[in-house]
């Protein structure tokens, strides 16, 4: 016979991976407790505020009055603050029904169907909890705020995760990370431009693949060495293999490098990476946006147009006759150019340019 504490204990650690549940798992936790609501909270002491929290029963109005201040008004909180080695309070503890029905505090939960409480549990109108709900508390709390923590860490590390994949997606150089078995996991922007362009390289579900059957036979040769290397732990940043790659088109091959993952693995972890595969495109030219170079120079329009010209590889003459000036206006906005982004040549104001990273407008 299933164990209903042992299922609500399940319940909560599946939580902190799926940060979605955790309403569904403090109505399971009302429900044990036959209250009316339930909150998980994260306190932060030095700044006086609740940084984090999770409910069920109370209405979003409800907590958002409680959220925007009304918690520094709460008297259980203050006595909780106050009594740091009491491991769970409840309403006996700290005042009396008389107290209770001439405080404001008391009255906005009465608002909102609530008078007694346990912790952060709160219960609709009825008695004091009882013995036997501090008893089931104190066995069901550690887990609820063990797991509010776990949740908030891993949060955090998939905060820092999408941070590092939306850097990852605006770097100029393709990257692709491949398993331990070689399978592509993810490819940035870049990598997914070359790709697109079918001219040497192309990334299936099982593998990267290269156009010419002896290119084919080194990549599959450097990615199983990479994973080899990864799988033993090796960490010099020296090791890996470059390859050059033929295209079809007959445009310059493709450069690239196919490198072990370093740093340590996790012991538990779906398709982690082993190896790492940059691919460039000799035939791309990174250029900004034209929306950062107004920004960030006060360019004008025309200027803007030169200088993206410039940094595709166009020359004074070949960007004078796509835009229809004469080579002297083009020359003037050049030295525009040169005094507004304190350069001092043509090369250096365009390895300025490239520099800035491609972009978007």
């Amino acid at each position: 016979m299933a164990d209903p504490l042992i299922d609500l204990i399940g319940n909560i650690y599946d939580a902190v991976t799926d940060q979605t549940l955790w309403p569904w798992v403090l109505g399971k936790l009302t429900e044990l407790f036959g209250g009316g609501g339930a909150t998980v909270s994260i306190y932060d002491l030095a700044g006086q505020r609740i940084i984090e929290h999770a409910s069920a029963g109370l209405s979003d109005e409800g907590m958002k009055d409680y959220l925007n201040g009304l918690f520094s008004q709460d008297p259980r909180l203050a006595w909780a603050l106050a009594h740091p080695a009491v491991a769970t309070y409840f309403d006996r503890l700290h005042t009396s029904e008389a107290e209770m029905d001439r405080n404001d505090f008391y009255a906005w939960l009465g608002r909102h169907g609530f008078r007694y409480s346990i912790a952060r549990q709160e219960f609709h109108d009825g008695a004091h909890v009882s013995d036997a709900d501090i008893a089931l508390f104190d066995r069901v709390a550690p887990h609820v705020i063990r797991a509010a923590f776990m949740a908030r860490r891993l949060g955090g590390l998939d905060l820092s995760r999408s941070s590092g994949e939306d850097a990852f997606e605006h770097v100029e150089i393709g990257v692709v990370f491949l398993d331990a078995d070689g399978r592509p996991l993810h490819a940035n922007r870049a990598a997914r431009d070359i790709v697109s362009a079918d001219d040497g390289l192309s990334i299936g579900h099982d593998r990267v693949t290269a156009a010419r059957q002896v290119d084919d036979e080194a990549l599959q040769c450097a990615v199983a060495e990479a994973i080899a290397a990864s799988r033993g732990g090796i960490t010099s940043p020296d090791v890996g293999e470059v390859l050059s790659l033929a295209r079809p088109s007959g445009k310059r091959p493709l450069a690239v490098r196919i490198t072990p993952v370093t740093r340590r693995r996790p012991i538990f972890a779906d398709h982690p990476p082993g190896a790492i595969l940059f691919v460039r495109d000799p035939e791309i030219i990174p250029s900004p946006p034209r929306a950062l170079l107004k920004r960030a120079y006060k360019l004008t329009p025309r200027e803007c147009d030169v200088a993206l010209a410039l940094a595709g590889g166009k020359t004074l003459e070949q960007t004078a006759k796509h835009y229809g000036l004469a080579r002297a206006t083009v020359r003037v906005h050049l030295r525009s150019l040169l005094h507004k982004t304190g350069t001092h040549s043509q090369a250096a104001v365009v390895r300025l340019l490239t520099a800035m990273g491609p972009g978007q407008d």
